[in-house]
C-alpha cells in the first residue's frame, strides 16, 4: 500500500469516523458536545500569539495537529527574537504561553493519537511520524522547563545586580 492511501485510510474520514482523527476535539470531547469550545479554545491561543490561520487553512479547523505543531513552532520563533534582542520578560512570557499550550493541548490529546496510529498501522512512515511528534512534544516541554528556570535564575542575578 502506498504512502496516500494508508494516509487516507488512516486519517480521512470515509463512510465513518477516520480510524486516527488529526483533530483535539475528536479526543477530548467523545461526546461531541463541546468539540466547538475545543476550536475556539485553540484559536484564542493563536489570536492571544497574533497568528491566525492562512486562507488557505480556511476549511479546516484549528485544532488540527499540523496547526497546534505550527503554533509551537511560531511561538519559538519568538522566542528566539526575543533572546536575540536580551529581552528577557518576553522570553519567559513565551515560555510560559508553550507551557500553557503544551500542557492544555498538545499533551492531553497527541498520546491518545499516537496509541491510535500504533494500533492501525504497527509499523511504517505514519506510525513513525506519529512517535516522532509525540517525542518532540515532550522533549519540548521538558526543555521549556530547564529555560524557564535558567530566565528565572537570570532575572534574579540581575536584580541583586541592579
Amino acid at each position: 500500500m502506498g504512502l496516500e492511501q494508508e494516509y487516507l485510510e488512516l486519517f480521512v474520514l470515509g463512510n465513518s469516523k477516520a480510524r486516527c482523527p488529526l483533530h483535539e476535539s475528536e479526543y477530548v470531547d467523545r461526546t461531541g458536545l463541546q468539540r466547538g469550545s475545543v476550536a475556539v479554545a485553540v484559536e484564542q491561543a493563536y489570536t492571544a500569539a497574533e497568528l491566525g490561520l492562512s486562507s488557505a487553512a480556511r476549511g479546516e479547523l484549528p485544532d488540527h495537529v499540523a496547526f497546534e505543531l505550527e503554533f509551537l513552532s511560531h511561538l519559538c520563533v519568538k522566542e528566539a527574537k526575543e533572546r536575540k534582542d536580551d529581552r528577557p520578560e518576553e522570553v519567559a512570557g513565551l515560555l510560559r504561553s508553550q507551557r500553557s499550550f503544551l500542557d492544555r493541548h498538545l499533551l492531553v490529546w497527541l498520546p491518545a493519537l499516537v496509541r491510535n496510529v500504533q494500533l492501525a498501522a504497527p509499523g511504517g512512515f505514519y506510525r513513525a511520524v506519529a512517535e516522532l511528534a509525540h517525542a518532540f512534544v515532550v522533549h519540548d516541554r521538558d526543555l521549556i522547563a530547564v529555560l524557564d528556570e535558567s530566565t528565572e535564575a537570570r532575572s534574579v542575578v540581575a536584580a541583586f545586580e541592579a
